[in-house]
C-alpha cells in the first residue's frame, strides 16, 4: 500500500509538472524553463481569482460591468493557457497574459477606489513584468502602467477617501506582501537554480573540452581549423608534429594558405581563390583532395591526403576544419605497385600490359610514319639449359640495355615476352628502322654473355597512313621477324657451336689440339668398321665436341694438369652432362648427344655420369673414350706425354678394365698399320 501510495504520488506529480513545462517541452537545460514554469503558474491561478471577484462584484457590490470584466479576463487567461500548451509561443503569450493583469488588477482599483490600500497589489507589477519580459521591455510597461494609474487617480481624486486601515487593508496589504514574498523566493530560487545549472553545464562545457581536446590530441589525423580569413584558430598535436613545429604557438592566428597549403611540390603558388581549402570557406562545400602537399617548417613538403569541413555559426559559414594524413608511404608504394604492374622486373623495360596502351597512344596522326621493330633473342634456352637461368638473365638484361642504348628520346622499347621485345619508332619510315635494326646488331655482336654471343632475329613494319590498322603493323613486324629467324636459324647454331668451342679452345691451346685429334681418331676408327659417310661424320664431330661441356668451367680448372680435389671432381664430372645439354638445343646435333653423355663411362662401369658397364655403353661413347685417352698420352702440350707406341702400350693395359677390349684391339692395329704406311 505504501508503494503504491508513493508511485501515486509521483505519478501525481509528474504530471503536475507536465502541465507547468508544457508536456517536458520546457525542461531545466531550456533557457526559458522557470519564466515557463511562471507564466503557466499564473495562467492558472488567474482564472480562478478572476472568477472569484465577478462573484463577489455581483453577490457584494451589486457591480455587474465590473463582474462581466472579471468573468471576460478569466476566459482570456483559459484562451490564453490553450493556446500556449498548443503552440509554445512565449512572447505572445507572456504579454497576453500582463494584459489580462493588468486588467484585472484596474478593475479591483476601480472597486476599491483605494479605500483599503488595494493599491499595494501594484507591487507584485514590477517582479513579474521584469521577470517574463527582462528589465528593458518590463520597465517601459511598468512605467507606462504607473502613468496610467498616476492619471486615473488624479482624475478620481475628488470623488476618492483616504484609505483607511480596517480589515480589508491588513487582507490588501497582507495578501500582496505574502504574494510578493512567494515571487521573490520563486525569483531567488530559480536564480540559485539557473546559478547551479550554469555551474553544470560551465562544468560540463570544460569536460567537453578536455575531453575534446583529449580526442583531437590523440587523433592519428592532424587537424586543424582556420577562420573565414584561413588563419589558425585551433590544432592539434599531431598536426604540430607531422608539419614540424614545436608548439600550437606557431600556427594559432597565422595565415596557413601559403604556410602550409597553397604551393605545389615545386614551389609554385597556387591562387587563394583556386586553392581546394579555399573553395570550402567560398561554398559551404566539403572537399577531398590526396594530389596535393602540405609544407613543413622547414620547408620540405609531404604527400597529403586530407578533407576540409565547414564551419557555420548562425547559418553564416564561419572558416573550415582540416583533416589531413601524410600519405607519402602510401604514395610510394602505389608508385612502386604501379612501376611493377607496367614494368619487366628483369630489364626495367616496359611489359606487354603497359606497350599496348602505349601502342594505342601513338597510333596518332601526329607520329606518323610510325615503325614497329619485332625482336626474338636467340640462345636464351641456350644459356638457361646451359649454363643456367642466371646466365639467361645475364643475356637478356644485355639485350635490353643494348636495345635502350640504339633508342631515341621519344622512341618505347618493351619485353612483352621471355625472349621477345617491340620497339615503338614515332615518325619514323621503314628505312630508317632498318637502319636502326643494322646498328642494334653491330652492338649485339660486340656483346656476349657467358660466352653466348647476343644476336636477335628482328622484324619492322611501318604504319604509313591513318587508315592503316596499327595492330596488323605489330604483326606485320613479328611475321618479318620469324622469317629472319627460318632463315638464320641453321647458321646462328653452326656459329655458336664454333664459338662456343673457341671460348674453350682460348681458354687452353691443349683442349684445341685434343679436340682435333680426338675428331680425327673417330673418324679413323669409323672408317676402318667401314660405317657409312653420315655415321663416320656423326662419331667424328660427337669426338670434335665431346669436352664442349667444359665451357662451363673455371680457366683455372680447365687448366690443370695435377689431381683434382674431390670438389674440382665433382665439377668436372658435369661437363658431359652439359655437353649433351648443348648438344639437344640445336636440332643438328640432336644425334651426338648420347656419344658425348657417356664418353666417360668406363667398361668395368667405374665410369659416370650413370656408371654403365660393358656394351651398356653406346660404341660412339667406347670410341671416344679411347681416342681421348690415348691423346691424353701422346699430347705434346701436357707435361710428361707419351711416345706413341708407349701410349699404345697403355691403352692396352687398360683394356677389358676401363676400355672396350676389342675396340682397343682394333684401334692399336689400325694406329700401327697407319704409322707404317707413313
Amino acid at each position: 500500500m505504501i508503494k503504491r501510495g508513493i508511485m501515486d504520488k509521483e505519478h501525481k506529480t509528474g504530471r503536475l509538472n507536465n502541465f507547468f513545462t508544457n508536456n517536458g517541452r520546457y525542461d531545466e537545460t531550456h533557457g526559458s524553463y522557470r519564466r515557463v514554469y511562471l507564466l503557466n503558474a499564473i495562467l492558472l491561478v488567474m482564472p480562478v481569482v478572476c472568477i472569484f471577484f465577478a462573484i463577489v462584484d455581483i453577490i457584494i457590490f451589486d457591480i455587474f460591468m465590473v463582474a462581466l470584466i472579471n468573468a471576460v479576463s478569466a476566459i482570456l487567461a483559459v484562451l490564453a493557457l490553450i493556446y500556449f500548451k498548443k503552440t509554445d509561443n512565449y512572447k505572445p503569450t507572456a504579454y497576453f497574459a500582463i494584459a489580462i493583469l493588468i486588467l484585472a488588477l484596474s478593475t479591483f482599483f476601480y472597486v476599491t477606489e483605494n479605500k483599503n490600500f488595494s493599491f499595494s497589489w501594484l507591487a507584485i507589477m514590477p517582479p513579474i513584468l521584469y521577470f517574463l519580459l527582462g528589465n528593458k521591455k518590463g520597465s517601459i510597461i511598468l512605467l507606462l502602467y504607473g502613468i496610467c494609474i498616476m492619471l486615473f487617480i488624479l482624475l478620481r481624486k475628488n470623488n476618492w477617501e483616504p484609505a483607511e486601515f480596517n480589515t480589508e487593508a491588513i487582507f490588501n496589504i497582507a495578501g500582496s506582501v505574502f504574494t510578493l514574498t512567494a515571487l521573490i523566493a520563486y525569483f531567488e530560487k530559480s536564480r540559485k537554480d539557473a546559478w547551479n545549472a550554469f555551474k553544470m553545464t560551465n562544468t560540463l562545457l570544460k569536460n567537453s573540452k578536455n575531453e575534446l581536446e583529449t580526442i583531437l590530441d590523440t587523433a592519428g589525423e592532424g587537424i586543424f581549423g582556420i577562420g573565414a580569413d584561413e588563419k589558425c584558430i585551433f590544432c592539434n598535436s599531431r598536426s604540430i608534429e607531422m608539419l614540424g613545429y614545436k608548439d600550437e604557438k606557431d600556427l594559432i592566428g597565422k595565415d596557413m594558405y601559403g604556410l602550409v597549403y597553397g604551393k605545389k611540390k615545386d614551389g609554385t603558388i597556387v591562387k587563394r581563390e583556386k586553392s581546394t581549402i579555399y573553395k570550402t570557406i567560398a561554398t559551404g562545400e566539403k572537399v577531398n583532395a590526396e594530389d596535393e602537399v602540405f609544407w613543413c617548417y622547414d620547408d620540405s613538403y609531404f604527400e597529403v591526403e586530407f578533407f576540409s569541413y565547414p564551419m557555420y555559426k548562425d547559418d553564416m559559414i564561419t572558416g573550415a576544419v582540416v583533416t589531413f594524413l601524410d600519405i607519402s608511404e602510401r604514395k610510394r608504394n602505389e608508385e612502386k605497385l604501379q612501376y611493377i604492374n607496367h614494368h619487366d622486373a628483369l630489364t626495367g623495360l616496359i611489359n606487354r600490359q603497359r606497350f599496348e596502351i602505349e601502342m594505342q597512344n601513338y597510333d596518332k596522326e601526329e607520329y606518323l610514319p610510325l615503325s614497329i621493330i619485332y625482336s626474338d633473342l636467340n640462345g636464351l634456352k641456350l644459356a638457361n639449359d646451359v649454363f643456367g637461368h642466371e646466365a639467361g638473365d645475364k643475356l637478356i638484361r644485355t639485350a635490353a640495355d643494348i636495345l635502350i642504348s640504339a633508342s631515341r628520346k621519344n622512341d618505347i622499347v618493351a619485353r612483352i615476352g621471355g625472349d621477345e621485345f617491340v620497339w615503338l619508332l614515332p615518325n619514323t619510315d621503314i628505312e630508317a628502322a632498318d637502319k636502326i635494326i643494322e646498328r642494334v646488331k653491330k652492338l649485339l655482336n660486340s656483346n656476349d654473355a657467358n660466352a653466348i654471343k647476343c644476336s636477335m632475329a628482328m622484324g619492322s613494319s611501318a604504319k604509313i597512313s591513318s587508315e592503316e590498322d596499327i595492330e596488323q603493323t605489330l604483326k606485320d613486324a613479328e611475321y618479318e621477324m620469324y622469317q629472319e629467324k627460318s632463315v638464320q636459324r641453321e647458321k646462328y647454331e653452326d656459329d655458336t657451336l664454333h664459338e662456343l668451342m673457341g671460348k674453350l679452345h682460348e681458354i687452353s691451346h691443349y683442349e684445341k689440339t685434343h679436340s682435333e685429334n680426338v675428331s680425327e681418331l673417330c673418324e679413323m676408327m669409323g672408317q676402318a668398321m667401314k660405317w657409312t659417310k653420315d655415321k663416320t661424320r656423326a662419331l667424328k664431330d660427337s669426338g670434335y665436341y665431346h669436352d664442349i661441356g667444359k665451357i662451363i668451367l673455371t680457366k683455372d680448372l680447365v687448366r690443370k694438369n695435377g689431381k683434382l680435389t674431390p670438389l674440382e671432381m665433382m665439377e668436372m664430372q658435369q661437363h658431359p652432362v652439359v655437353g649433351f645439354r648443348l648438344m639437344n638445343v640445336f636440332s643438328d646435333t640432336l644425334d651426338l648427344g648420347d656419344p658425348i653423355y657417356y664418353h666417360h663411362e668406363r667398361w668395368d662401369g667405374s665410369g659416370y655420369p650413370k656408371g654403365l658397364k660393358g656394351e651398356e655403353i653406346p660404341i660412339n661413347s667406347r670410341i671416344i673414350a679411347i681416342a681421348e685417352q690415348y691423346d691424353h698420352f701422346v699430347n705434346p702440350h701436357k707435361e710428361g706425354f707419351l711416345t706413341q707406341e708407349e701410349a699404345l702400350n697403355k691403352i692396352k693395359e687398360m683394356a677389358g678394365e676401363k676400355l672396350d677390349p676389342k675396340l682397343v684391339e682394333m684401334f692399336i692395329n689400325i694406329n700401327r698399320k697407319s704409322r707404317e704406311k707413313k
